[in-house]
């Protein structure tokens, strides 16, 4: 995004998936400091811890009926996880309650050709990548076949010359307004992520694309620093990357799991550099991680946890709970005590990595934030992932980001988020 200060122009690199309203916009710029005068479209879119015991998992409850599996890994495969704590009241009928409100709500096959997409809201009929990495997720997971078929299709209909998802679409293909065009490495990495879990799932069929589209995330969405040799994820095909990298973007868990599918080491190192960074950036009272972080783990101008960076709890723990990475640990025990000496009630939507809350940030009701906490809590204890689920659990916002992540956070809650990669 490009702000327009009395005359001259300012170069923003916002991703603008699902973060909220045109309002959560404004806050960003007042709390950059900038006098927001008008909105111009872009060019470009946008010590080691012992390993805990998992607990078993509740028994499941009735949830709304839903089209039977025929996958190798039906629904419910709570396998458990290699680390961490299960919440005692989160059930697999919990979580496909979840799920079945996010496909009635958010999943459409208005393109057509048999495509599935997931509903973004903002305008209505426009899809993100990330959305349809979420819905590629959710489908596997859940065993339905179909709707995955139809979201990948949509995903490969909408690819642009990097053979890489374009970030934001309609059925009439990429939104040119907001540079559509250009892929989003979070979505990439869920839709990746997705693609390796259907070999599992089912079968060979779904292995050459998940090769083909980890080797465009490898040339695209990530970069080699020069200065420290580190390497990183990049915001998408159209950013050079080093400086300013998107904290949320960081996929160690998913790494690790790459590394193994491709025989690629390169993948091991991502993931353990991206923890690295995030250790060396987080604050070191609050262990909050800012929003855009450089490749010497400084931060780039957004010293702020916001309706992406809502989603590191989430991105750390996947890697404790399937590799039982010490590093992974150590990111989500920091924040989840910081989170804990709070109270699960009394978190909000908004936060300086030094814990004050950001001004316009007072809503104690986000699923991404809460949710984020109580996976958190995952690597800690199991009175503390008790607690914070159970308020997660009692919240009721719904929209498209909300809805979507209070899925597959309770995929994770519930046990139910194996590791894919089984054959590799």
């Amino acid at each position: 995004m490009v702000v327009s200060l009395g005359g001259s122009q300012v170069n923003v690199m916002l991703a603008l998936e699902g973060r909220g309203s045109s309002g959560s916009l404004v806050r960003w710029i007042r709390g950059a400091g900038l006098a927001c005068v008008a909105l111009v479209a872009p060019p470009v879119p946008q010590v080691p811890a012992p390993r805990l015991t998992v607990l078993p998992q509740a028994a499941p409850q009735q949830a709304a009926p839903r089209q039977a599996s025929t996958g190798s890994k039906p629904f419910p495969h709570g396998g458990g996880y290699v680390a961490g704590f299960l919440p005692a009241r989160l059930s697999s009928g919990d979580a496909a309650a979840m799920y079945a409100k996010w496909k009635g709500e958010y999943l459409k096959s208005d393109c057509g050709d048999g495509t599935y997409r997931v509903e973004f809201q903002s305008p209505a009929g426009s899809t993100v990548s990330e959305g349809v990495g979420y819905g590629m997720l959710l489908t596997v997971y859940f065993g339905e076949k179909a709707e995955f078929d139809g979201l990948w299709r949509f995903a490969r209909r909408n690819f642009s010359a990097s053979a890489l998802m374009g970030w934001k679409v309609t059925c009439a293909g990429f939104d040119v307004s907001v540079g559509g065009a250009g892929s989003a490495t979070d979505g990439d990495a869920d839709i990746a992520l997705a693609l390796v879990a259907a070999v599992d799932q089912w079968g060979e069929a779904y292995r050459q694309p998940a090769v083909d589209y980890l080797r465009a995330m490898r040339t695209h969405d990530f970069t080699t620093c020069g200065a420290t040799g580190r390497a990183m994820a990049t915001n998408g095909d159209w950013d050079k990357g080093c400086s300013a990298s998107n904290s949320s973007y960081w996929t160690p868990g998913y790494d690790r799991v790459f590394a193994g599918f491709t025989r690629d080491a390169f993948w091991g190192k991502a993931a353990g550099d991206a923890e690295a960074l995030w250790i060396a950036n987080r604050d070191a009272a609050t262990g909050l991680v800012a929003n855009a972080v450089n490749q010497d783990g400084t931060v780039a101008g957004q010293s702020y946890v916001d309706y992406n960076g809502c989603r590191v709890p989430w991105r750390a723990a996947l890697d404790y709970l399937w590799f039982g990475t010490p590093a992974a640990k150590t990111v989500t025990d920091k924040i989840s005590d910081w989170a804990d000496a709070m109270g699960p009630s009394q978190l909000f939507d908004g936060y300086n990595t030094d814990g004050t809350a950001r001004p316009g940030s007072r809503w104690n009701g986000s699923d991404c934030f809460n949710g984020g906490y109580a996976i958190a809590a995952m690597s800690k204890s199991q009175d503390r992932v008790d607690r914070f689920t159970r308020y997660f659990m009692s919240l009721t916002v719904d929209n498209y980001y909300e809805t979507s992540l209070r899925a597959l956070y309770a995929l994770v809650l519930s046990g139910n988020f194996w590791k894919p990669g089984g054959h590799s």
